[in-house]
């Protein structure tokens, strides 16, 4: 049944706040590092301009995605470390990875080995966030406004990508080329905003689900009260302590790693979802949006953006990214549900993909007129829309499903590997796309990118269930069914329809 909306508990304002908003801790490294590479003082400091140009393309794209390297590494430390001290503490250990490399960064003076190495230990922590925070959110979040809480972490991702572009713009505007603080400034940004969230992590509460799953039930009930503002022996509060009660004797058959791994993959129903969250990944991040965040400024060049203009357009990117992910998190999900969002997302995504395929094919073969600058307008509002459409469809679903589909015994784990595919598709696709923009030139990359999308909605309408407002323990049922029939389903599917095939 559905439960009543309470007063608004202050420690699940907090702590959406806290985890959700360490999105930005992604999101900053992305913008700050995206800027980074394209401002003279960089690349003056790393010998760009004595370096072939191939050689700086190699070293600009491996700057770009040591992050993402160290992403990887970090989502399978916060795989086993999660379960083990918690999801507070786990996440202490990610701001602190993350601070310590940005440290290494900022002190660089002309040494490429010491920026990657600061690249790598950042992207650590940020990888640890894709684990613990989503998990959090989900665990704390009523039902009801579930979809909501967790993809602020998914908008605050963009407000950090929009921070870091406007500090890359601010410092080209007023320090002089020379000046190393015209990169150092937008990557300090990191140092402060994850020092704040460090400072807020000492007053949030643990969550209640990992709790009693640790046998501290006292504890766990006291604070899922807080989080529900409700008494013990209130119904509600007492169906969702039954749910989650009856889901942890459950878990505590599996015992061990081994018993989750093998549990996620030799259970038919686990691995489905596993296959799900997987397929999000390879189809989300090779639609291309993500990797187009990591070059936006030389993305705005191949559409005729002026150089010295291409990073407020990237400013304006990360802006209109940012109010497109929080309206999704906050109105969309929820209330739309995720495929609905999902699919006004792709199919926004879909068409400003073609139109630019299109734009960049006879933009090379006309000559500039009138009319070509006008449809250059219009390509440069369709990255935009791109950006819009990415925001809605896939960045809004890809942590949220990730994080509510799987029991809570299989979650950390699940949620990991799903994480580090996200980081391996990203980190291949951010490297790729400068050799497709030379192999397959740039409308052939819009065109490969607008076919993927295509797929995705193909696999929105067939393969994608819908969870909007599915208590995490009903959510169960509905991978009872026969795989063909999961994407189909609806609310209005009853609980008796799915047992048939239990």
């Amino acid at each position: 049944m559905e439960g009543k909306k309470r007063g608004v508990s202050v420690s699940l304002v907090l702590g959406v706040l806290v985890f959700g908003l360490l999105g930005a801790a992604r999101g900053l490294d992305d913008g700050s590092v995206s800027g980074n590479v394209s401002q003279h003082s960089f690349q003056r400091q790393f010998g760009f301009h004595q370096r072939p140009a191939k050689e700086v393309a190699n070293i600009k794209s491996n700057i770009v995605s040591m992050s993402l390297v160290g992403s990887i590494v970090g989502i399978l430390v916060g795989l086993f470390v999660n379960d083990v001290v918690g999801r507070v503490r786990t996440l202490q250990l990610c701001i602190v990875m993350w601070i310590a490399g940005v440290i290494v960064q900022i002190t660089t003076f002309g040494g490429v080995g010491q920026l990657y190495a600061g690249r790598v230990v950042a992207g650590l922590g940020c990888g640890m966030t894709t684990v613990v925070c989503p998990t959090y959110l989900v665990e704390i979040a009523p039902k009801y406004i579930r979809g909501r809480c967790t993809n602020i972490f998914a908008g605050s991702i963009y407000l950090g990508i929009m921070l870091g572009y406007f500090a890359n713009w601010g410092t080209s505007l007023h320090l002089a080329d020379n000046n190393r603080n015209q990169w150092v400034v937008p990557t300090t940004i990191q140092i402060m905003y994850g020092g704040l969230a460090l400072i807020g992590s000492f007053f949030v509460v643990e969550s209640p689900r990992w709790l009693l799953k640790a046998g501290r039930d006292k504890e766990g009930v006291e604070v899922l009260m807080n989080l529900r503002q409700m008494e013990r022996h209130e119904p509600e509060l007492a169906q969702e302590l039954g749910e989650i009660y009856a889901q942890i004797s459950e878990e505590r058959e599996i015992d061990s790693k081994y018993m989750v791994f093998k549990e996620l993959v030799c259970h038919g129903s686990n691995r489905y979802r596993l296959f799900l969250g997987l397929l999000i990944q390879l189809l989300g991040q090779w639609s291309g949006a993500a990797a187009v965040t990591l070059y936006a400024p030389d993305v705005f060049q191949i559409v005729g953006i002026a150089h010295g203009h291409r990073l407020l357009a990237s400013s304006m990117f990360g802006v209109v990214k940012f109010v497109a992910a929080i309206a999704c998190a906050l109105f969309m999900v929820d209330y739309l549900g995720r495929k609905r969002a999902l699919y006004i997302g792709i199919s926004i995504q879909l068409l400003s993909l073609l139109y630019l395929a299109i734009y960049l094919s006879f933009r090379q073969l006309l000559e500039l007129s009138p009319a070509i600058e006008r449809a250059g307008i219009a390509a440069t509002v369709m990255i935009y829309l791109n950006g819009v459409g990415w925001a809605m469809g896939w960045n809004s679903v890809q942590y949220l499903f990730n994080a509510e589909v799987f029991p809570t015994s299989l979650r950390s784990v699940a949620t990991g590997l799903i994480s580090m595919f996200h980081y391996i598709n990203l980190f291949s696709c951010s490297k790729a796309l400068p050799e497709m923009f030379l192999v397959l030139h740039p409308w052939g990359t819009m065109a490969f990118f607008a076919a993927i999308t295509f797929l995705g909605i193909l696999f929105c309408f067939f393969l994608l269930p819908e969870v909007a407002g599915m208590s995490l323990e009903h959510i169960e049922y509905l991978f009872l069914l026969p795989w063909y029939k999961i994407g189909r389903a609806s609310k209005k599917t009853t609980e008796s329809d799915y047992l048939k095939y239990s």
